[in-house]
Parts: C-alpha cells; sequence; structure tokens
C-alpha cells in the first residue's frame, strides 16, 4: 500500500515537472527559431535579450490597457519589428559591425523597457494582468501521462511547438529556404544568382524580431502576470548559444529548449522546497547546461560544418566575400 501510495505520488510529481517544463518553453523556443534564421541568412543578433525583455513589457502594457492578450502581443510583435528594422538598417544597409549594433539594440531595449515602466507606471510596482488560461484539446488531453503533459497548455505552448515543424519545412524544403541558407553560405554568389541579398536579411531580421518579442511578452502575459526589467533574467542570451547547440535548426531546438526548460523547472521547484537555498547557484543551471552541451559538440567538431559561413559576415554589391 505504502509503496503504491509512493509510485501514485512519484508520478504526479513527474508529471508535473514535465509539465511545467513544456508550459515555459515558448520563451526559448520562439526567441531560438528567429534568432536561427536571422543566422541563416548570415546575420548575428546578439540584442535578442533587449528586444525580448521590450516585448515583455509591451506585452504586458498591451494588455493591461486593452484587458485582451491578443492586444499585448500584438504590441510587442510590433515593437520588435521596429527594433529588428533598426538592427537590419544598421548592418545590412549602413554595413556596421553586427555585434556592436546588437550590443547597442540590447541596450536600447532594455532601456526603453526600463524607462517606459518608470513613466507609465511611476507608483513603483505595476499592476498584475491575468496570464493565459490552459486550453485542453478535447481526446487528445484524456491521454494518459501524454495528455496533462502536452494537451492541456495554454494556446501559445501549442503554437510555439507547431512553429518549429513548420519553421523548419520552409527553410528545407522550399525554394525561399534554400535562397535564405545561401545567403547565410555566401550572399556574393547568391546575389549573382538573383538572390535578392538585403531583403532577405531584412526579412529573417524582422522575423526574428517579431519572435524574440512575442517570448519576452509570453513571460509576462503567460508566466507571470507582471512586468520586472529582469523579467528575461538572461535568457536572450542563452538563445544565442541555444542556436548553436540545435545547430541552426528548428527542430532539434524543440529538444534542446526541452532541456534548458526542465532545468528552469526544476530550479523553480527546488527554490519552492528549499526557500533558503542560494536562489544565484539555482539560476546558474541553464547558463552551465548551455555552456557544457556547447564544449562537448565543439569537441564533437559539428558546429564547423552546420554554421553559416558567412555568419555575421556584411556584404556589399561587388565583394567577392
Amino acid at each position: 500500500m505504502a509503496l503504491d501510495s509512493l509510485g501514485q505520488l512519484t508520478e504526479i510529481v513527474t508529471i508535473s515537472l514535465v509539465s511545467t517544463s513544456v508550459a515555459l518553453m515558448p520563451p526559448y523556443l520562439l526567441a531560438t527559431i528567429g534568432e536561427i534564421y536571422a543566422e541563416q541568412s548570415g546575420v548575428i543578433n546578439i540584442g535578442v535579450e533587449g528586444i525580448m525583455v521590450l516585448g515583455a513589457f509591451l506585452g504586458f502594457f498591451g494588455q493591461y490597457v486593452s484587458s485582451s492578450a491578443t492586444v499585448g502581443f500584438l504590441t510587442a510583435a510590433i515593437g520588435g519589428a521596429v527594433l529588428a528594422l533598426l538592427m537590419s538598417y544598421l548592418t545590412v544597409t549602413r554595413l556596421r559591425n553586427q555585434i556592436v549594433i546588437g550590443l547597442g539594440i540590447y541596450f536600447v531595449g532594455f532601456g526603453l523597457a526600463s524607462y517606459l515602466n518608470t513613466i507609465l507606471f511611476p507608483g513603483g510596482t505595476p499592476p498584475r494582468i491575468d496570464t493565459l488560461s490552459a486550453v485542453a484539446i478535447p481526446v487528445l488531453s484524456d491521454i494518459p501521462i501524454l495528455g496533462r503533459v502536452l494537451f492541456t497548455q495554454n494556446v501559445v505552448v501549442y503554437l510555439s511547438l507547431l512553429l518549429a515543424p513548420v519553421a523548419a519545412y520552409v527553410l528545407f524544403r522550399t525554394a525561399i529556404g534554400r535562397e535564405i541558407r545561401s545567403v547565410g553560405e555566401d550572399p556574393g554568389v547568391a546575389d549573382s544568382l538573383g538572390v535578392d541579398v538585403f531583403t532577405l536579411r531584412y526579412a529573417c531580421l524582422i522575423v526574428g524580431g517579431i519572435l524574440a518579442a512575442l517570448a519576452g511578452a509570453y513571460l509576462a502575459q503567460g508566466v507571470s502576470g507582471r512586468f520586472s526589467r529582469f523579467i528575461v533574467d538572461g535568457r536572450g542570451f542563452i538563445v544565442l548559444g541555444l542556436v548553436i547547440v540545435s545547430l541552426w535548426d528548428p527542430r532539434k531546438a524543440v529538444l534542446v529548449v526541452f532541456a534548458i526548460s526542465l532545468l528552469d523547472s526544476v530550479q523553480i521547484r527546488f527554490q519552492s522546497a528549499f526557500p533558503d537555498a542560494p536562489i544565484q547557484l539555482l539560476a546558474m543551471l541553464p547558463f552551465v547546461a548551455t555552456i557544457v552541451i556547447l564544449v562537448v559538440i565543439r569537441l564533437v567538431g559539428s558546429i564547423g560544418q552546420d554554421m553559416p559561413d558567412a555568419l555575421a559576415t556584411n556584404y556589399e554589391r561587388g565583394d567577392t566575400q
């Protein structure tokens, strides 16, 4: 009898842990897919963290003033697109250093979100908003264990999980995807074959910016129900590592992101069970795991085979690379 009760308790805890991990996937997964597209076109945007922070504030504020989660996400998407457009203009058109501009985008996004929060909520802590409700999918949610883990999540979780195979199909199975990858491999050759290098890089960066902003908005609208300037908590920088770990493939990103989200979930549970434990050490888990995986992959030697050859390299017509 005691063993049966222990087994049931273990099952409940495991299901709860994995279900929470799945619910925490969208911030990583959306931003990672967006950055994969940007980097596959040859542009690295290290300002993802700043775009996520701005997206978190705009999503929170949009829902707060409209009482609509959809308006919040749309507001965040617009803000992400604007920052990505700025990044595109400075790197693709003006040919400025991608790393330097990306760092500037980070500071702009973070600073603008903090400033707007101070101006619009001068009293200090902003009010709470309702977080996204879980939507159980009929029939599928009744599947033992799997149903409770995968099919009782909110809409954004479902959409982000569906986005991964769609993004992979577009990138690896369509003509536009081949053009994107050709621009990231050798923009000079792609340009000579009639591929619009500049438009594709603009488009991929903007898609990446929108997805990063939506990722940040989810943290406010789907997880915490409020905004703080530290709400993203380094996830944008982790995303840069996840892109490499997933070898620039949205399908592999799903598994990698789940592993990191699982660590996030463990961290939350551990902190709840042991409130006196040093939170800094627990918060390091996703960072340490990403670094360890990066080192292992680098030792195996597969990163160079999958990394776009022209990554972080600006292109000017007539440039032979």
